[in-house]
């Protein structure tokens, strides 16, 4: 990235990387903006199928809102007129 003075800016700051964060929904989110219910989701979570979710830490799935957009636009069947 560049910097005011037009050198390269060096993105970390004292080793850190910066990170930007998109807000994660819990299944429970999930499951009510789809009208699933919050099992359903999880069997599709073990069984590999659904919308793409992150583990956020041991047992606590989450779903990134950009992922499910891309899942719903995959399944998408016709067109109204």
């Amino acid at each position: 990235m560049e910097a005011a003075d037009g050198s390269e800016r060096d993105d970390r700051d004292n080793g850190l990387h910066r990170v930007a964060f998109e807000r994660l929904l819990k299944p429970k989110e999930v499951a009510e903006l789809f009208s699933l219910s919050e099992p359903t989701l999880a069997r599709w979570r073990s069984e590999g199928k659904g919308p793409v979710w992150v583990q956020v830490a041991h047992r606590v799935p989450r779903y990134r809102v950009r992922d499910l957009e891309t899942w719903v636009r995959s399944h998408k069947r016709g067109e109204a007129a």
